[in-house]
């Protein structure tokens, strides 16, 4: 039985409609045409200058990757509007990869922005364990794709799942987690990357030798690099990437909504504040044990500790410089949180006899 093909044709514009609507093929090679239909009287391909190349093989299970016949698609895990992100087996030697696959021209940029991010952390901090690293890029031809390694315990909030719930979770283990994170944001942020999209289900979880589950930050797809001269002090030009937008200025594409810093509704430039506030957010939401609650008016009441309390609120207060001035110093507080409570004991006890005398 010959196998079947989805393409991809792109946008069409039919008679009596006023916008284009994709059109794609399912067949078998060999008897489908599998090619875009002629234009007609009722019919006309209304694909932009430009972006032909973007049309044509699409991922299905089972499917193979074009100019990588060894890997075969097995189930896709993810989606956005940059195209779609499946899993990929390797038929030799049963190593699976995540392929991030884009079908938006203008989206290529975001691509090429991530590839040159993820390049300037690997020479100025090296393989770290906790900031995902690409394997493999297509850039040149379609399908487009950046190929990393899987993670098979999935992200923050499918590992919450397989754990009965992220409440279920120790707390301690929940703000070990959040403080590995922050070391994670803590090192972009030394070479001037700033994510802009912190959130649960891009923080992907990995275990260790010692069975100790450990955060990996990823998808720096709309990330900014603040401080341009990170690239030439270490020659990172590549062929047709010269132009991507690598600063602030020239992205103002903004990460999910609940984790967006309240400065962001005004179109301010996104500072390392702005990451700081998603972490505040993500803390908040690791103390109370919900991945999915919103931090709204009220939310300190959810909060009975004073000293996480606190740290929550340096994180989200309302104007950025109001804001811890580092994620190292929000990863600091929590891993100090045992003997800062004895030292708040301490001094109400010296307040107290204090006002015996």
């Amino acid at each position: 039985m010959p196998k079947l093909r989805w393409v991809a044709h792109g946008p069409y514009l039919f008679k009596g409609s006023d916008e284009p609507i994709e059109v794609f093929e399912v067949g078998a090679k060999g008897i489908a045409p599998l090619r875009p239909p002629p234009d007609g009287e009722k019919i006309r391909r209304a694909i932009p200058a430009g972006e032909e190349e973007l049309y044509g093989w699409r991922p299905g299970v089972g499917l193979a990757i074009p100019q990588r016949g060894d890997w075969v698609l097995e189930r896709k895990i993810g989606e956005g509007g940059f195209g779609e992100v499946w899993l990929a087996k390797q038929g030799k030697t049963g190593v699976r990869r995540v392929f991030k696959f884009c079908f938006d021209a203008q989206r290529l940029r975001s691509f090429k922005r991530e590839l040159i991010l993820f390049r300037l952390m690997r020479e100025a901090l090296g393989d770290r364990p906790d900031i995902a690293q690409i394997r493999d890029i297509q850039l040149k031809r379609p399908p487009f794709y950046l190929e990393s390694k899987f993670t098979d315990r999935g992200n923050l909030v499918q590992w919450a799942e397989s754990q009965g719930g992220i409440d279920r979770v120790p707390l301690a283990r929940r703000l070990d987690l959040v403080i590995r994170v922050c070391g994670a944001a803590a090192a972009a942020h030394s070479i001037g990357i700033l994510h802009k999209d912190i959130r649960p289900s891009i923080i992907l979880i990995y275990y260790t030798e010692t069975d100790e589950p450990r955060p990996r930050l990823s998808d720096f797809g709309i990330g900014v690099l603040t401080d341009r001269s990170q690239l030439e002090r270490r020659n990172i030009t590549m062929t047709g990437m010269t132009q991507t937008s690598t600063s602030g200025d020239e992205s103002d594409q903004m990460g999910a909504g609940m984790y967006a810093p309240p400065e962001s509704l005004a179109h301010r430039p996104f500072t390392i504040q702005g990451d700081i506030y998603a972490l505040g957010v993500l803390l908040y939401q690791m103390i109370v044990g919900d991945l999915a609650r919103p931090l709204a008016q009220g939310w300190e009441a959810d909060v009975p500790d004073p000293l996480q309390r606190d740290d929550i609120a340096c994180c989200v207060a309302g104007r950025p410089e109001q804001r811890l001035a580092s994620a190292q110093e929000l990863a600091r507080r929590l891993s100090t949180l045992h003997s800062r409570r004895k030292a708040r004991r301490q001094r109400t006890v010296l307040r107290t006899l204090a006002g015996r005398v």
